[in-house]
């Protein structure tokens, strides 16, 4: 039956905003729609209930919906989650301070919140990790629930999937290399279609089944872009899922220039692998012909090889392998490149292979190949090097014996000499390192060690998805402290706030810092949000038991700190900048918030 619509303009004039994040309809015919301006409740009769801040929603930007099991609907927002059951607002309180963009609740009753650092589960008013890791280093944008009872997850790195309290990741070894899956779809025949930053990818289950049982040791995602007919390949989201499946079979995708319509059953696939060819081979810069001839060099600085596949459907979508057996340990994904370089190969006999694959991915596994020899200039060759090896030993020999006796009458007094210079090296700089790495009021360590300190411990964890947290404080009112006790006084408490931050650390991995004038930095190793949270709480309640007089703060009448928290859990390629960054707007936050305080950055 057709349903007649609404016209926009009497719907747009009920609505606070105009940008529409999320939309929902319920059982009872009525539509939600969630904005930056709180949630709009739309009667089948064009009626509008507005909810925002003064209903109790947590925050007024909203993402995401869910229907409710025990009625209503779930509502993810920047601020936290809440549930709306005809005109009550309930509030999930432990979720407030991350964007919430994602939501799912399963027929047990848990609902599973995906955040922008992670994944929760609510059930009987307990929040917990899914009996996950909780997914940390990770953006969650999208649930889809799969037949055998498992839910799989799009996330900013790729698919997970939830199985019977087992987590399990296809990213770079199910063709995902850092790319976000926002949306996710199942089309009934065997497949799921993920919308991602990259385009739209084809995944078949039983590919995935593979990679589970060890059948297959990495699988390739069949992806479309716009050579296959998109007006752009991004397919991005963030917020309510950007896709569905439609009652006839055809899956929608929102991307950045409108709406792709897939119909899978009607999917015309490009079957025949591209031949492949060696087009040409540069030797140091010169053209040689690779069917003349194998046996190059002496002297070859630098191998170029360049190869081709025909493809008369798309051209620009053929992907290529290439792989130099007995150099290579492996493939080389070159893309779209066709030309492989190869510098100072050793002596030897080599063999260039290419492959390519199609638009639909089908592969020529085959490909073309290239065999040549590589020959040793004179001094590369075994008569010469063991001739070498042999003068040099008689040599040595020689000079061993000729020198013997002198070493021996000398070998104290050097052993000596060396050992004071080196004790002395050591001592000195030791002394250097101390002056260098500690504030000259303070005693603890200054900005430039913190910075050094920050900058290793991100190297050594970046990949290992082992959090790294960063906590800024700030003395309250240290200027009015200054003007009202003198400087003499400022520069003690300095010390003694100094002292309380580095006494009060988990353990020596953990590093305090003067980091400005009034300003401290706190470096925490394997340490998350959560964790990173209760330990600036600990600090903040050592300044206050100090029990400085301040009869000049606004705020509490003994020194306080506002403390400004974020964690995150390193990348490769990442910059700790931003972690310092988010720590420093939390600090801001507290301090605008009224100080004596400690704010957790959102994301963290």
């Amino acid at each position: 039956e057709e349903q007649r619509l609404m016209p926009a303009d009497a719907i747009n004039a009920g609505l606070p905003s105009q940008l529409v994040r999320a939309i929902l309809d319920d059982d009872e015919g009525r539509l939600w729609i969630g904005g930056t301006e709180g949630v709009n409740r739309i009667a089948p009769d064009g009626g509008i209930r507005h909810f925002g801040l003064d209903d109790g929603l947590p925050g007024t930007i909203v993402f995401a919906f869910a229907r409710a099991r025990a009625g209503g609907v779930w509502v993810g927002s920047l601020q936290g989650v809440a549930r709306i059951h005809g005109d009550a607002v309930t509030v999930v309180e432990a979720t407030v301070g991350d964007d919430t963009r994602a939501l799912y609740e399963a027929p047990d009753g848990r609902l599973w919140i995906g955040l922008r650092s992670g994944l929760r589960c609510l059930k009987d008013g307990v929040l917990d990790r899914c009996g996950t890791s909780g997914l940390p280093g990770m953006s969650v944008f999208a649930f889809h629930p799969a037949r055998d009872g498992s839910l799989w997850i799009g996330t900013s790195i790729g698919l997970i999937r939830v199985r019977g309290g087992e987590t399990t990741t296809y990213a770079q070894r199910a063709g995902f290399f850092g790319d976000a899956v926002f949306a996710i779809l199942d089309d009934g025949a065997g497949h799921f279609w993920v919308s991602s930053n990259r385009g739209i990818a084809r995944i078949a289950e039983a590919d995935l089944a593979a990679l589970d049982n060890g059948a297959a040791g990495r699988i390739e995602p069949q992806w479309f872009g716009q050579h296959d007919g998109m007006l752009a390949s991004q397919a991005n989201g963030a917020s309510q899922t950007p896709a569905w499946r439609t009652r006839d079979g055809r899956l929608w995708f929102g991307t950045v220039q409108g709406v792709v319509i897939v119909d899978p059953a009607h999917l015309l696939l490009n079957t025949e692998p591209p031949p492949v060819v060696i087009e040409g081979l540069l030797v140091n810069g010169r053209e040689h012909d690779p069917a003349v001839g194998v046996a190059l060099g002496p002297g070859v600085e630098r191998i170029e090889l360049r190869f081709a596949a025909t493809s008369y459907v798309a051209p620009a979508a053929v992907r290529y392998r290439y792989r130099l057996h007995g150099y290579d340990a492996d493939w080389n994904e070159a893309g779209t490149t066709r030309v492989a370089h190869y510098t100072r190969l050793p002596p030897g006999r080599y063999t260039f292979q290419a492959i390519a694959s199609n638009n639909d991915g089908v592969w020529n596994e085959q490909g073309a190949s290239f065999a040549f020899d590589i020959l040793p200039a004179w001094h590369q060759t075994t008569t010469f090097r063991t001739g070498a090896v042999l003068g040099v030993l008689a040599l040595l020999l020689g000079l061993y014996r000729l020198r013997l006796w002198q070493l021996r009458a000398r070998e104290r007094e050097l052993l000596r000499e060396v050992a004071q210079r080196t004790e002395q090296l050591r001592q000195a700089n030791e002394r250097l390192q101390r002056l260098a790495s500690l504030d000259g009021l303070t005693r603890i360590a200054n900005r430039g060690a913190f910075d050094r300190r920050l900058q290793a411990a991100w190297l050594q964890q970046a990949g290992t998805r082992r959090p790294l947290a960063v906590l800024l404080a700030d003395i309250d009112a240290f200027k009015a402290y200054n003007d009202s006790y003198g400087h003499l006084a400022g520069d003690a408490t300095l010390t003694a706030v100094a002292e309380a931050l580095a006494q009060n650390l988990r353990s020596e991995a953990d590093l305090a810092a003067r980091y400005g004038g009034e300003e401290f930095a706190v470096l925490l190793p394997d340490c998350d949000g959560a964790e990173a949270l209760r330990v600036a709480q600990r600090l903040r309640e050592q300044v206050r038991g100090l029990g400085i007089q301040h009869r000049a703060s606004d705020v509490v009448p003994v020194v306080s700190i506002s403390i400004g928290v974020a964690a995150t859990c390193p990348q490769p390629g990442e910059d700790p900048d931003d972690l310092l960054r988010r720590a420093d707007e939390a600090l801001y936050q507290a301090k605008a918030e009224g100080r004596d305080r400690v704010v957790l950055a959102g994301g963290a």
